[in-house]
Protein backbone atom coordinates (compact mmCIF):
# COMPACT_ATOMS: atom_id res chain seq x y z
CA UNK A 1 0.00 0.00 0.00
CA UNK A 2 1.04 3.19 -1.22
CA UNK A 3 2.55 5.68 1.62
CA UNK A 4 1.52 9.46 1.69
CA UNK A 5 2.68 11.93 3.94
CA UNK A 6 0.72 14.54 6.00
CA UNK A 7 1.32 16.70 8.87
CA UNK A 8 -0.60 16.33 12.66
CA UNK A 9 -0.40 17.91 15.40
CA UNK A 10 -0.74 15.88 18.81
CA UNK A 11 -0.53 17.34 22.15
CA UNK A 12 2.82 16.41 23.58
CA UNK A 13 1.79 14.09 26.02
CA UNK A 14 0.05 11.76 23.37
CA UNK A 15 3.48 11.93 21.72
CA UNK A 16 5.55 10.92 24.62
CA UNK A 17 3.35 8.23 25.42
CA UNK A 18 3.74 7.04 21.56
CA UNK A 19 7.38 7.13 21.45
CA UNK A 20 7.18 5.26 24.69
CA UNK A 21 5.10 2.45 22.72
CA UNK A 22 7.63 3.12 19.83
CA UNK A 23 10.41 1.86 21.99
CA UNK A 24 8.99 -0.53 23.71
CA UNK A 25 8.01 -2.54 20.90
CA UNK A 26 11.02 -1.90 18.54
CA UNK A 27 9.24 0.17 16.30
CA UNK A 28 9.14 3.48 14.57
CA UNK A 29 6.63 6.53 15.85
CA UNK A 30 5.06 6.03 12.52
CA UNK A 31 4.24 3.04 12.99
CA UNK A 32 2.78 3.25 16.55
CA UNK A 33 0.71 5.84 15.10
CA UNK A 34 -0.39 3.92 12.21
CA UNK A 35 -1.63 1.25 14.56
CA UNK A 36 -3.00 3.31 16.46
CA UNK A 37 -5.06 5.02 13.52
CA UNK A 38 -6.50 1.82 12.09
CA UNK A 39 -7.50 0.75 15.68
CA UNK A 40 -9.51 3.85 16.13
CA UNK A 41 -11.26 3.83 12.90
CA UNK A 42 -12.32 0.15 13.58
CA UNK A 43 -13.49 0.71 17.08
CA UNK A 44 -15.75 3.94 15.98
CA UNK A 45 -16.78 0.85 12.84
CA UNK A 46 -17.43 -1.39 15.13
CA UNK A 47 -19.15 0.78 17.52
CA UNK A 48 -21.72 1.40 14.31
CA UNK A 49 -21.71 -2.27 13.50
CA UNK A 50 -22.90 -2.83 16.97
CA UNK A 51 -25.79 -0.43 17.17
CA UNK A 52 -27.35 -1.19 13.84
CA UNK A 53 -27.41 -5.19 14.75
CA UNK A 54 -28.51 -4.34 18.48
CA UNK A 55 -31.22 -2.25 16.56
CA UNK A 56 -32.40 -5.11 14.14
CA UNK A 57 -32.07 -7.69 16.32
CA UNK A 58 -32.90 -6.41 20.37
CA UNK A 59 -29.42 -7.39 21.29
CA UNK A 60 -28.90 -6.98 25.27
CA UNK A 61 -26.11 -5.78 26.46
CA UNK A 62 -23.82 -9.21 26.99
CA UNK A 63 -24.83 -10.36 23.79
CA UNK A 64 -23.71 -7.01 22.37
CA UNK A 65 -20.38 -7.06 24.10
CA UNK A 66 -20.29 -11.22 23.19
CA UNK A 67 -20.25 -10.12 19.00
CA UNK A 68 -17.86 -7.52 19.27
CA UNK A 69 -15.53 -9.96 21.49
CA UNK A 70 -16.03 -12.51 18.54
CA UNK A 71 -15.26 -9.70 16.10
CA UNK A 72 -11.98 -8.38 17.95
CA UNK A 73 -10.80 -12.00 18.26
CA UNK A 74 -11.00 -12.88 14.62
CA UNK A 75 -9.70 -9.49 13.23
CA UNK A 76 -6.75 -10.26 15.49
CA UNK A 77 -6.46 -14.14 13.78
CA UNK A 78 -6.72 -12.18 10.77
CA UNK A 79 -3.83 -9.94 11.29
CA UNK A 80 -1.67 -12.53 12.73
CA UNK A 81 -2.27 -14.34 10.17
CA UNK A 82 -0.67 -11.59 7.46
CA UNK A 83 3.11 -11.88 6.05
CA UNK A 84 3.47 -8.81 7.08
CA UNK A 85 2.03 -9.06 10.96
CA UNK A 86 4.69 -8.12 13.18
CA UNK A 87 4.72 -7.43 17.00
CA UNK A 88 1.83 -4.73 17.62
CA UNK A 89 0.22 -3.40 20.67
CA UNK A 90 -2.07 -6.59 21.11
CA UNK A 91 1.50 -8.70 22.48
CA UNK A 92 2.25 -5.76 25.65
CA UNK A 93 2.03 -6.84 28.93
CA UNK A 94 -0.97 -5.03 30.64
Amino acid sequence: MAKVGTRVELDDAVLRTVDTMAELLGRSRQDVLEDSVRRGLAARRLGEVLARVRARNELDENQAARVAYDEVKAARSDRRARPDSSESIDELPM
